[in-house]
């Protein structure tokens, strides 16, 4: 009987020790992804080919990466951020500037209009 309580005890620790807290806490689906689109407004200005990532580094940081392939302002700035998730819609700001987008699958759909009327859509890398 004694043995029986002791193998018992042992599978109650491992039980309770293997349902840690972290299990329970929801996995932030944006941690360690980069999402792209076209910069149609920068591409007017400096040329085809400029884009916008926003990289999801942590649970609230980001960075926003923003590329030239040509002119005098070309290379990629890099500005830091922090973001938070609410249901299938992400906020972040970075750059001085308040980001707002709704995720649906690969992709995130922002309430910022581009030139041609429709709004900046980020395809997941």
């Amino acid at each position: 009987m004694k043995k029986e309580l002791i193998l018992l005890a042992a599978i109650l620790m491992a039980l309770v020790s293997s349902c840690s807290k972290d299990d329970d806490e929801p996995t932030n689906k944006l941690v360690g992804t980069s999402w792209t689109a076209p910069d149609d407004i920068a591409s007017f200005l400096y040329g085809d080919g400029c884009t916008t990532t926003v990289e999801f580094l942590t649970n609230t940081e980001c960075q926003e990466l923003e590329f030239y392939p040509r002119g005098f302002h070309e290379g990629t700035e890099v500005f830091e951020g922090t973001y938070t998730i609410k249901g299938d819609s992400v906020f972040w700001t970075a750059n001085e500037h308040d980001w707002k987008g709704k995720i649906s699958g690969s992709v995130i759909v922002t309430t910022m209009k581009t030139m041609s009327g429709g709004f900046r859509t980020y395809i997941k890398n």
